[in-house]
């Protein structure tokens, strides 16, 4: 089996929100009556999370997806732009978390609809339940600094929120997607080894054998809960760490290309402007408005 020590590098949804760059914001504390509404515009790629502190409110999409929330409920909403209108009066409190444009990642692919923590949900985490309370105090009474508790708050919310999905305790859990698959003991010892080790020459067999699978077994699986194929994640794991690394360090291209994996540099130049259609300088130049070809 494979066996890891506890390191940040093995923290794979740690890892993953580190180098996507997860940042929060708190947007607004709203009182509204019954049968006010209020719109949300967001970051192309972010995501909306609405708290109710009191009352009940129905988030609503263009598309016409539509979700109830009840008090001491979260909502965390991909699309774009959405409103919330309050079925009685009620008490939301709204923050938007984004990623760095350059992001890509199947954990974000797969939140494509609305999600509701219930109620249950947030007390089955104790420390969720307090972030609640703290959001609540913080934009109420808004002491010195609390626009940046309340950001921070919105930020431990949202990967609860994600926690949720993946925890068999809260009866909310999927059964497919990024979270499913690091509650799988199977498919997160192979997560945590290409994590904590995205140089390795691995293979699907190498990875097979260290979690006592086939290599046919191993691929069904991780591609019918992770949503790709084991090397196709590993790659763009890869690329995103590159894509990351040349944006936020000044690490040359070479020790970019050999920290994610490329035994050489100029390889890691083909498939990177290949992939982006830019090469690395290029797209380093770009800085954090750096965006993926298409």
């Amino acid at each position: 089996m494979i066996l890891l020590s506890a390191t940040r590098e093995s923290d794979p949804l740690s890892t993953v929100l580190l180098v996507l760059g997860l940042r929060a914001r708190f947007l607004t504390r709203a009182d509204m009556k019954e049968g006010g509404s209020q719109r949300t515009d967001l970051t192309p790629g972010g995501f909306a999370l609405h708290v109710c502190l009191a009352g009940r409110c129905t988030v609503r999409t263009e598309n016409g997806e539509e979700h109830t929330l009840n008090l001491d409920e979260l909502a965390m909403v991909p699309t774009r732009t959405h409103t919330v209108r309050a079925d009685v009066d009620a008490t939301i409190v709204s923050g938007e978390c984004a990623f760095d444009v350059a992001a890509e990642h199947p954990l974000i692919a797969g939140l494509e609809r609305i999600a509701v923590v219930s109620a249950h949900a947030i007390a089955t985490f104790g420390w969720m339940r307090d972030t609640v309370e703290l959001l609540d105090l913080e934009t109420r009474n808004r002491s010195p600094g609390a626009l940046v508790i309340a950001d921070r708050a919105f930020e431990v919310l949202f990967i609860q929120a994600l926690r949720t999905l993946g925890d068999r305790r809260t009866g909310e859990m999927q059964s497919t997607g990024f979270m499913f698959a690091l509650a799988d003991p199977v498919l997160r010892q192979v997560l945590e080894a290409m994590h904590a080790q995205p140089a390795e020459h691995w293979t699907v067999e190498k990875l097979a054998e260290g979690v006592s699978l086939s290599r046919s077994a191993l691929t069904e699986r991780f591609t019918n809960i992770v949503g790709v194929p084991p090397m196709q994640y590993l790659i763009e794991w890869r690329m995103q760490l590159a894509r990351s690394m040349l944006v936020s360090t000044q690490c040359s291209v070479a020790a970019i290309a050999k920290r994610a994996g490329y035994d050489s540099a100029a390889g890691f130049r083909r498939r990177f402007k290949a992939r982006q259609g830019v090469a690395p300088t290029q797209f380093r130049k770009r800085g954090p408005n750096a965006t993926r070809h298409s």
